[in-house]
């Protein structure tokens, strides 16, 4: 069974691929098979936004 360290790691790097940013965060933490509540723990911790936070985020117009 992978960490939840290791799922937040692979979380992470499903997000460099532009395709993945169309999925929910539910749904990209079912691929991770990892709780969203786990998930949103760690998240917050480290970059200070929820899942839902972040993906928001990441699929705005005109972002960097």
């Amino acid at each position: 069974m992978k960490t939840l360290f290791k799922s937040y790691e692979t979380f992470c790097s499903m997000l460099d691929n532009p395709a993945n940013l169309s999925f929910s965060f539910e749904e990209l933490c079912s691929r991770v098979r990892v709780s969203p509540l786990d998930l949103n723990e760690i998240l917050r911790e480290e970059l200070g936004l929820s899942g839902m936070e972040l993906l928001a985020a990441l699929q705005a117009p005109g972002r960097v």
